[in-house]
């Protein structure tokens, strides 16, 4: 399990998104398919920042994406 966003909190710009999905590709591309990845968002984005993330990592096939929003906004 990892945590790909760096400080990112709520929301997203596209570059820090783009060096996100990028960090996640380089993973899934180092172990292979056969490895479960397992995303962490430790609860600190918007609803849209975290639909975008789930858009842009499914390519990846992670494993699980925990937390990417608080519980207040589920």
């Amino acid at each position: 399990k990892f945590d790909p966003f760096g400080a990112g909190l709520h929301h997203l710009e596209k570059a820090e998104l783009r060096r996100s999905v990028d960090l996640v590709a380089a993973v899934r591309e180092a172990v292979g398919p056969d490895v479960d990845l397992f995303v962490e968002g430790h609860a600190r984005f918007g609803t849209g920042t975290a639909r975008q993330l789930v858009d842009a990592l499914a390519p990846y096939e992670p494993g699980w994406f925990e937390e990417p929003l608080p519980w207040t906004l589920i």
